[in-house]
């Protein structure tokens, strides 16, 4: 992986997770479902689409995928936003 490719800035947001009283955890309703926790450099790769016709419906699925350098606090759950 090159450092110039790295051009566009991402932002990685985990779970806003909340206690819900009885001992557990969810995550509250609204725009506060989700914590930014860093701005990253990311490389962005060509996007994928899939389209196919479904009871006379067009459906279209659009997944784009960012390379970031590897990073020990990320999980399973978090998203980016660009």
């Amino acid at each position: 992986m090159s450092v110039a490719k790295k051009d566009k800035k991402i932002i990685l947001q985990k779970p806003n997770l909340v206690e819900d009283g009885a001992g557990g955890w969810k995550t509250p309703q609204g725009e506060d479902k989700y914590l930014s926790v860093a701005t990253v450099w990311a490389e962005a790769w060509k996007p994928k689409t899939v389209t196919a016709q479904a009871t006379g419906t067009m459906l279209s699925e659009l997944t784009r995928n960012h390379v970031i350098w590897r990073r020990s606090d990320v999980k399973k759950g978090w998203r980016a936003r660009v």
